[in-house]
């Protein structure tokens, strides 16, 4: 009884921070309309701020390691350069 109490409390928390995550990205697409903000400074900044966790825990014992540091950076920058690439293909492409 108590497992499958706990399985939807987890499941209920996972729900509502999905949730709380998809308010923050709209709000944060709404301030960019705003402020006439390009959508890509947006993608760029959110990819690289959920990064981190993930990050964080993967790869914990190698963020001793100088080389880490370049290599996020380096990521991220990746990640900025194919943002507009994946932009440019219609969705009908992919499907």
């Amino acid at each position: 009884m108590r497992i499958a109490i706990t399985g939807v409390r987890d499941g209920l928390i996972m729900i509502g921070l999905a949730l709380l995550l998809c308010l923050f990205l709209l709000g944060a697409f709404i301030v960019a309309d705003k402020y006439h903000i390009n959508v890509l400074w947006v993608c760029f900044a959110w990819s690289s701020v959920l990064a981190i966790p993930a990050f964080l825990r993967a790869v914990r014992g190698h963020l001793k390691r100088p080389i880490m540091i370049p290599f996020l950076v380096g990521l991220n920058l990746v990640s900025y350069i194919a943002l507009p690439i994946i932009r440019s293909f219609p969705i009908s492409a992919v499907i």
